[in-house]
């Protein structure tokens, strides 16, 4: 089972969907960029070292894959729930 959250922009009470500002992405996700992003691609990685990489589509920003690193008790509980 996957599932990939997408981020949408409507624009003045529109239904559908209108085309992300890059530069708005490119603000809010380059900043935390692990490689030199592309205009549709971003791996971006959180201060607690969990990545994720984002797609700039024509109508929104998927998250395609996310990934967080568990280790010490962290992982115990999370894998047992003890």
């Amino acid at each position: 089972m996957s599932w990939s959250p997408s981020i949408y922009r409507f624009a003045e009470g529109g239904d559908i969907p209108v085309p992300p500002d890059p530069a708005v992405v490119r603000d809010v996700l380059g900043p935390y960029a692990v490689v030199e992003p592309s205009d549709d691609e971003y791996w971006v990685r959180a201060e607690d070292g969990s990545e994720a990489e984002f797609f700039v589509g024509e109508y929104g920003v998927t998250v395609g894959a996310i990934i967080i690193e568990m280790t010490g008790p962290e992982l115990q509980t999370a894998l047992t729930g003890a």
